[in-house]
C-alpha cells in the first residue's frame, strides 16, 4: 500500500509539473428554448372561451401566430454547449498559484487513480491515471531512485 503522504506528493508535483496542457475555464451555455413559451401559448388557448369571448376568433389567431413563431424558433435553436475560455496560463501555473485549500478543491474536482506497479527491473513505481489519461510510472517510494543513482556513482 502507498502511504497516502506518498501519493499527495506525486500527484501534487505532477500537478505543479503539468505545463504542455493550457487551463481554461469551462461554462455551460444552456441550449435557447421556447418550450415555457409554448406551453404558455397551448395553457392561454386551451382558456380561450368561443361562446362567452367575442374576441375569441382574433385572440386565437394571435396566439396560434405566436405559437408558430416559437415553433420555428425552437427548430433551428442551437442546443446548450461547453465554453472554454483560455487563461493563457498552463495547468500547472494555475494549480501553483492556487491555496492549499485550492489545490485540495481542484484534486477533488479530477478522477485520479493510482496504482502500485513494478516495472520488469523490479523497481517499485506509482501508475498516475488522472482524467482518463495516462500520465506515466513515477518511483515509489521516491528516495530509493536516488540511492540507485547514488549506488551507481
Amino acid at each position: 500500500m502507498i502511504p497516502l503522504e506518498q501519493l499527495d506528493t506525486i500527484v501534487t508535483t505532477h500537478f505543479l509539473t503539468w505545463h504542455e496542457r493550457p487551463h481554461k475555464i469551462r461554462t455551460w451555455v444552456e441550449e435557447e428554448n421556447w418550450d415555457a413559451d409554448i406551453d404558455q401559448i397551448g395553457q392561454d388557448i386551451h382558456e380561450l372561451d368561443p361562446v362567452t369571448d367575442p374576441d375569441y376568433a382574433l385572440k386565437h389567431a394571435e396566439l396560434m401566430a405566436q405559437l408558430a413563431d416559437y415553433q420555428e424558433r425552437n427548430r433551428k435553436a442551437k442546443p446548450g454547449y461547453w465554453d472554454e475560455i483560455d487563461t493563457h496560463m498552463t495547468e500547472g501555473e494555475y494549480f501553483y498559484q492556487l491555496s492549499e485549500d485550492g489545490r485540495r478543491r481542484y484534486l477533488k474536482a479530477s478522477d485520479i487513480r493510482a496504482a502500485k506497479v513494478i516495472d520488469d527491473q523490479g523497481v517499485e513505481g506509482v501508475r498516475l491515471v488522472i482524467d482518463g489519461e495516462e500520465r506515466g510510472v513515477f518511483p515509489y517510494p521516491p528516495t530509493r531512485l536516488l540511492h540507485r543513482a547514488w549506488l551507481n556513482a
